[in-house]
């Protein structure tokens, strides 16, 4: 559905993204997770072609949606793939919504965009699909200001799947609501994913929502993929020390007993990205060689379905099934 190959993001001549490769298999959902400043955001917008030239470099072996060469589209053919092949859930409903215009005329600015005819009815379903039945009439008459912040991001997501996208993509999107209103969302992306079909990039630091919702787990840190693979093998065997740690902090979470666990040291920013594992000084299993080279991605399990950029990988595994 959605190829990733060697995706490389420069912000003037700071690389914030460093060759990242995944694949989105229809009808499935890959969380993507790991620290703020990992990549994970500029990844996703990337891939929408969401920066202007003069603001970021952007380069990739690949970049496809089933037959659709992104990587190669001009500005133009973009316009016809965002909305309609790959929609965007951003973090704040605010930087999807037009502060001046209702909701109604939002939807039809997004239909008349697109050619496609505004049919009222059919908006209201949509706005029931996301759970906003009985205010769907309420709700269209209405400006963003105006609307509570689940009200404001379940609009964002009706607008999302109003032109049945294959691709959605969802930045955050639980990060600027009410806590309470997290397991809605997270439930009606599922509903969306299981029954329109649309697969989900699901960008998120949240461990407990990516154990809800995904069905393979994409690790970034220091604009770099760290592991790779189905959920299940991640969130019980996970074999790269980073991965390994931010377990050991959500578990920590959950057993309520003494002090919380917390992982030490910092994430690197950008500008300090360097040709060598940028986990290595917070690693308590880093050696010499970590600080010499970025460590190659090593495939592993059937048919190399999950993958782990450490030099220990074969070890770690050892010391997971021990």
């Amino acid at each position: 559905m959605l190829k990733v190959e060697n995706l490389k993001v420069k912000f003037n001549n700071t690389e914030v993204v460093r060759g990242v490769t995944f694949t989105l298999k229809h009808g499935e959902i890959l969380s993507v997770l790991g620290e703020s400043g990992s990549g994970k955001s500029v990844t996703a917008m990337s891939i929408m072609k969401l920066y202007g030239e003069k603001q970021a470099h952007i380069s990739a072996d690949c970049i496809s949606l089933d037959d659709i060469d992104i990587l190669s589209s001009s500005e133009a053919d973009m316009q016809k793939v965002r909305g309609v092949q790959i929609a965007y859930i951003f973090q704040n409903p605010n930087d999807a919504l037009s502060p001046n215009k209702t909701i109604r005329a939002q939807f039809k600015e997004l239909f008349k965009v697109h050619s496609r005819t505004y049919n009222e009815q059919n908006v209201k379903s949509l706005l029931e699909t996301v759970g906003l039945q009985v205010e769907s009439e309420y709700i269209l008459n209405m400006y963003p200001h105006q609307l509570s912040g689940g009200q404001a991001q379940r609009v964002t997501i009706a607008l999302a799947i109003s032109l049945e996208p294959k691709v959605i993509i969802a930045d955050e999107p639980t990060s600027s609501i009410d806590a309470s209103l997290t397991d809605v969302i997270v439930e009606l992306l599922l509903s969306i994913n299981k029954k329109l079909g649309i697969s989900i990039l699901f960008i998120t630091h949240d461990f407990d929502l990516a154990s809800k919702i995904s069905d393979e787990i994409l690790i970034l840190y220091g604009g770099l993929v760290m592991e790779y693979g189905g959920k299940d093998v991640i969130f019980s065997a996970p074999q790269h020390p980073y991965t390994q740690e931010l377990m050991k902090c959500v578990n920590s979470i959950h057993s309520r007993e003494g002090l919380l666990y917390t992982l030490s040291g910092y994430a690197l920013d950008p500008s300090e990205f360097k040709s060598e594992c940028p986990f290595w000084y917070r690693c308590s299993l880093s050696e010499n060689i970590c600080k010499l080279e970025i460590p190659l991605l090593v495939e592993k399990g059937i048919n190399g379905t999950h993958q782990v950029r450490c030099i220990r990988a074969v070890e770690v595994e050892d010391d997971v099934q021990s």
